[in-house]
């Protein structure tokens, strides 16, 4: 499977970060109970691999072409821009609207405004990149700025 490259051919500054309820731990980290786009590709990936990282959507209108099966398993790292928190995740899905749909309880929730403001407007405004996820989950791998 091809990576990413570097810098994503649409915008991912400034962009709206709506949550999903994937569920991962209910479903015991299971890619296909949940019909996540990237299953056929990844759901057979061990355990620990997709524990890793919490999980995200790509939203973009490329989606559910022959070739976005690419982004599957790749990582991002995502900043709220209004606090600064960021978080990595892993791409097992695809979404409409926004650009990035992330699980509510092993990544929105974590990079939430502190008074929950994200959640009730039901988005944040965020810049996200996508990251080595080796590098990422090495000590030190996963600050923002690094690839």
């Amino acid at each position: 499977m091809a990576a990413p490259a570097t810098a994503a051919p649409w915008p991912t500054s400034n962009v709206n970060a709506t949550y999903n309820g994937y569920y991962p731990e209910q479903s015991g980290w299971d890619l296909r109970s949940i019909n996540a786009f990237c299953a056929p590709w990844d759901a057979s990936q061990p355990l620990w691999w997709r524990q890793q990282f919490g999980w995200a959507g790509l939203c973009e209108p490329w989606l559910g072409t022959s070739t976005s099966y690419g982004y599957c398993g790749t990582c991002i790292n995502v900043t709220n821009r209004a606090t600064g928190k960021w978080i990595v995740a892993r791409i097992v899905d695809k979404c409409t609207g926004g650009s990035v749909e992330l699980d509510y309880e092993t990544v929105f929730s974590k990079i939430d405004d502190s008074d929950g403001h994200g959640f009730d407007k039901g988005y944040l405004k965020v810049d996200y990149k996508f990251i080595s996820c080796y590098r990422a989950s090495r000590p030190g791998g996963a600050e923002p700025g690094r690839m």
